[in-house]
């Protein structure tokens, strides 16, 4: 049901870094392209019209797939540091509120007013504390140049994954395939998916330098084999310490004080 789906570009192709001289490293020899099937839907997937709107800018770069170019790497880096949170669950009362989808769509939307008028610290690190958690459960994607709203979350041993897209224009079109939905899935599933994403990027890669160690065609780009094989040994760690722990850098109690602060100034002001 769920797969983190990528292909990376073939690395004679991957355009190298810098120019004295230019050069490529591990991050650099990730480029390709990145998706997300969940059932039926593809995130990360492009619409058809604003495929079709973007080729008509000047010089504009046809993609050969419906998806974003960059660095495989950004997006699994991006997830993996999401995991510790994604699998702490969520206390049940915060469970709830977060399911009434539009209620809590505007609770966010209070809080941002809220931060955007906070005019002292003390003020700004409570709407931090009242949405640090959410934050953490928000898939960033900030690489891209119209970022999808991604959110993944547990309750206790189901993971939820919720998207909407609908209000994300560019313009006046459309940018996203998967426009909104939800799905649930068993803890256990997620965290398969994840491992099967980690493991074939990091397989990918063990073949790509064996194959850049045996036989490099582009003398002119420089390439550290021994810097590329430090950071494979590195990286394949990343994913099963990010499996390992929970992480938390709050507590409910201060999460739940936040949030009523903000309740409390927002009907005083009705």
């Amino acid at each position: 049901m769920l797969s983190f789906n990528f292909r990376l570009q073939n690395p004679d192709e991957i355009r190298p870094w810098g120019d004295n001289p230019p050069n490529l490293h591990w991050f650099g020899l990730t480029f390709g392209w990145f998706w997300v099937d969940i059932g039926v839907q593809q995130l990360f997937r492009y619409s058809s019209k604003i495929l079709d709107h973007w080729a008509q800018e000047p010089q504009s770069n046809i993609s050969p797939l419906p998806f974003d170019d960059y660095q495989v790497t950004r997006y699994w880096e991006d997830l993996l540091e999401m995991v510790p949170s994604i699998l702490d669950p969520l206390p049940n009362d915060l469970a709830a509120r977060v399911s009434d989808i539009e209620s809590w769509r505007q609770w966010r939307e209070y809080v941002d007013a809220w931060r955007e008028a906070s005019d002292d610290d003390a003020s700004m690190d409570i709407g931090d504390t009242a949405m640090r958690w959410w934050i953490s459960r928000t898939w960033d994607n900030g690489h891209l140049r119209v970022p999808p709203k991604i959110w993944l979350w547990s309750v206790d041993d189901t993971v939820h994954i919720r998207w909407d897209c609908r209000d994300i224009l560019r313009d006046g079109i459309e940018v996203w395939e998967a426009r909104h939905g939800e799905v649930a899935m068993p803890k256990s599933e997620f965290i398969n998916a994840v491992k099967s994403f980690d493991e074939r990027l990091i397989g990918e890669m063990a073949k790509r330098i064996e194959e850049i160690k045996s036989s490099w065609s582009r003398p002119e780009v420089i390439i550290a084999v021994e810097s590329l094989e430090r950071e494979q040994n590195y990286r394949a760690t990343i994913g099963e310490n990010a499996l390992g722990r929970i992480h938390r850098d709050y507590e409910w109690d201060e999460v739940r004080a936040a949030m009523a602060m903000i309740e409390t100034n927002f009907e005083q002001a009705k």
